[in-house]
């Protein structure tokens, strides 16, 4: 430490503000490589995981209507006609389920995105 005692004053603050412009530079370098880590996995959720969660959302619905359907279909026995609307309306609630499923149980997506572990989010 004796030698940083016998620089002159300008070399000294010469030798602090490179120190603290390379510290900024690489703080800089780190957010923007995060950033990017960061956008690839805001895209695969945007991609994989919110759609599959809205077709999760409207089969849970489906499933609930299905329920007063046929719950209203035996408490309207007695009525034909009712009887028959609601079996119309419990086969176009069942086509949408199927449509959903078809639409969910495709290619898996995940399979083409790749997983982000934490060892890979340190580097």
């Amino acid at each position: 430490m004796n030698w940083f005692r016998n620089l002159n004053i300008s070399k000294k603050l010469m030798l602090a503000f490179a120190l603290t412009t390379s510290t900024t530079l690489a703080l800089g370098i780190f957010t923007i490589v995060r950033a990017s880590h960061s956008k690839h996995e805001l895209s695969r959720i945007e991609s994989v995981w919110a759609p599959g969660s809205y077709a999760i959302g409207e089969m849970r619905a489906q499933f609930g209507d299905l329920r007063i359907y046929e719950t209203s279909q035996v408490s309207e026995a007695s009525s034909p006609e009712a009887v028959k609307q609601y079996e119309q309306r419990i086969v176009a609630g069942k086509a949408k389920i199927n449509e959903l499923v078809k639409q969910t149980s495709g290619p898996s997506p995940m399979a083409k995105t790749p997983r982000c572990s934490s060892r890979s989010a340190l580097r």
